[in-house]
């Protein structure tokens, strides 16, 4: 597997009592990013969070709460943003502004910062770059998907192998 990537994912209990609804993305080296967001004139505190910081073009980390979009929650929201940066920059030794995040859920309902900053330590003690971690992964981030959605290649390009993983979420 990807060998500068390391997965941890846990139930924290936003919203689902059963499976994890949180996922914590480590890059042992700042990775670089792009991103490509909303034409919304009233984005989620995560997508101004993010949008204000890829400017910068590296992450040391990437943050998914499912079952809470954090979405039309106006300053609770932002603070939430500001605190789940903070607590995982501080796991992570780096900025917070190497930190993105995003949620997917219930639009409207105030998410309880307190219940991802708790995990985080304890996710922080539990990456894994296992094959059994991607799947976990592409599983944390479902909300009304009917199954994960996640792929797997690998090929050559310009004589060295490179192995590509991704996963998505969205109904279906």
């Amino acid at each position: 597997m990807l060998s500068n990537i390391f997965i941890s994912t846990t139930n924290c209990g936003i919203k689902y009592k059963n499976r994890d609804d949180l996922l914590f993305i480590k890059f042992n080296h700042p990775a670089t990013v792009a991103g490509v967001f909303t034409k919304s004139s009233m984005p989620a505190s995560p997508v101004l969070w993010c949008k204000k910081n890829i400017h910068l073009g590296k992450a040391r980390a990437l943050i998914v709460n499912a079952g809470n979009a954090n979405a039309f929650t106006g300053k609770i929201g932002d603070e939430t943003v500001i605190q789940t940066a903070n607590a995982v920059a501080n796991a992570l030794k780096c900025k917070s502004e190497e930190v993105f995040i995003s949620s997917t859920g219930v639009i409207g309902e105030i998410l309880d910062y307190k219940k991802i900053t708790h995990a985080i330590p304890l996710m922080s003690e539990n990456f894994s770059n296992h094959e059994v971690a991607w799947d976990k992964a592409s599983r944390s981030i479902m909300t009304t998907d009917t199954k994960p959605k996640l792929v797997k290649k690998t090929c050559t390009i310009l004589g060295k192998n490179i192995e590509l993983i991704g996963f998505a979420k969205g109904s279906g």
